[in-house]
Formats: structure tokens, C-alpha cells, sequence
């Protein structure tokens, strides 16, 4: 039974991946780019470890101003405030911003598909094992279940 339910489970994060994959490319291909300024270094406290995110601030083809908090919280920090960077972001929805870097933009399809493959595998694989198993035993012997 956990071979198919991490079978199922990989399956279902592959196709959301798919899905983020593809909101990030029409992000990519329809979306808006802008600068925008590191306007104050915000910091959060983990168990032990203090780090810190990044705030931008940019300003729309409408003249709307935005902030919007970087994914990425670092210690030390990697950004000083006036830094600058370059933003993406959905004319429709300018609040939904990212920076403009490879892990900013794809990071949910990226995280999808490093669950969804261990769970394909673990899961199929015991579908391939059983048949192996199957195919390799002989009359008479009786097959161990995996």
C-alpha cells in the first residue's frame, strides 16, 4: 500500500510541477520587468539562527509603487539596502513579484520535482521489482511480496 500511495503521490507532484512550470514560462513570456531597490533588510529568527530577507521595492509601467520580500533569507546577508535588481511580475498582478533570478522564478517547480521523482521511483520500482520477480521465479516457487 505505500508503494502506491508514493507512486500516486509522485505522480500528482509531477503534474503540479508541470503546472508551475508553465506559470513561470508565461511569466517569463508576458510579464513586466522593472527595477528594484533593497529598501530595508528584514530579519527572522529560527531556532538558533538569525537571517535576513531582502525587501524591494519597485514602481509599475503604471507608476504604482510595490514592495515584496525576496524567497531567499541569507546569513550573512547577501543584499545591502539601495542595491538594485531586476523584477518580474504579472501586469495583472504586480503584487505577486519575483526577482528575476533562476531560483526565484522556477523554485516551486524546482521543489515539485525533487519530491515527485524519489517517489516515482520508490513507488514504480516496486512495480518493476514485482514483475522481475514474477518473471524470474520459477513453477513451483512461490514468490516473496514486496
Amino acid at each position: 500500500m505505500g508503494y502506491n500511495t508514493a507512486l500516486i503521490a509522485g505522480i500528482l507532484l509531477l503534474v503540479a510541477s508541470c503546472f508551475t512550470l508553465n506559470h513561470s514560462l508565461t511569466l517569463l513570456r508576458s510579464g513586466e520587468k522593472a527595477v528594484g531597490t533593497v529598501i530595508m533588510l528584514e530579519k527572522s529568527t529560527d531556532t538558533d539562527n538569525e537571517s535576513v530577507t531582502p525587501i524591494f521595492r519597485f514602481t509599475t509601467r503604471s507608476n504604482e509603487e510595490y514592495t515584496f520580500g525576496h524567497i531567499v533569507s541569507t546569513d550573512p546577508p547577501a543584499w545591502d539596502i539601495g542595491e538594485k535588481g531586476t523584477i518580474i511580475y504579472d501586469p495583472a498582478n504586480p503584487s505577486q513579484a519575483k526577482l528575476l533570478t533562476y531560483f526565484s522564478v522556477f523554485s516551486e517547480t524546482i521543489f515539485c520535482v525533487a519530491f515527485a521523482l524519489p517517489l516515482i521511483v520508490f513507488g514504480g520500482g516496486s512495480y518493476i521489482a514485482r514483475y522481475i520477480f514474477r518473471v524470474t521465479a520459477g513453477k513451483g516457487e512461490r514468490m516473496a511480496v514486496v
